[in-house]
């Protein structure tokens, strides 16, 4: 109850949010504040927290997408098919300018099937990566590799309306 205060305080601007991830740091407390101070949220490996704090970063629609995300996954009152969802649009946004800036209604499906059927058209960053096959050394292109990322993530079965939702669970997320 007293947790469900403190959220509430930080979320409407009435918290103290640096002195009380000190507290709840210093004893050893399983959850945190988050970097905006506007909740608590789970405490995790610090190598994957720094990596979230960089990725929200920048000012735009895509990082505000993934802290929501992240909220939703992490913070005290999971909600992992909106999570799923925040996350999902926030690759969309970050892809759409650069993959289908003409199509206002690209997805992360529509743009994985765009960058499979012309890879020699982009350039990426990610290492490409050798891997054996029937005792075949093989080399998959970086750009491949990320297409291949990016087919992981999968449909999200409560993204469209239906006449029977389905509530997605945390190992389907």
């Amino acid at each position: 109850m007293a947790l469900d205060v403190i959220d509430w305080l930080l979320g409407h601007g009435f918290g103290h949010a640096q002195p009380l991830e000190h507290i709840l740091k210093s004893a050893g407390h399983v959850l945190r504040v988050s970097p905006d101070g506007s909740r608590l949220v789970e405490r995790i490996e610090p190598t994957l927290w720094n990596e979230y704090e960089w990725a929200t970063q920048p000012d735009d629609q895509a990082s505000q997408y993934m802290q929501e995300a992240w909220a939703l996954a992490f913070g005290r009152n999971p909600n992992v098919g909106d999570a799923w969802s925040k996350s999902i649009k926030a690759i969309e946004t970050l892809l759409k300018p650069i993959v289908s800036p003409k199509n206002d209604k690209a997805t992360i499906g529509s743009m994985t099937s765009a960058l499979r059927q012309s890879p020699d058209k982009w350039k990426c960053k990610l290492p490409d990566r050798e891997y054996k096959s029937n005792g075949k050394t093989n080399v998959k292109p970086g750009i491949e590799v990320f297409i291949d990322a990016l087919a992981t993530i999968g449909y999200q079965p409560d993204r469209h309306g239906s006449d029977q939702p389905q509530d997605v669970d945390e190992t389907t997320a």
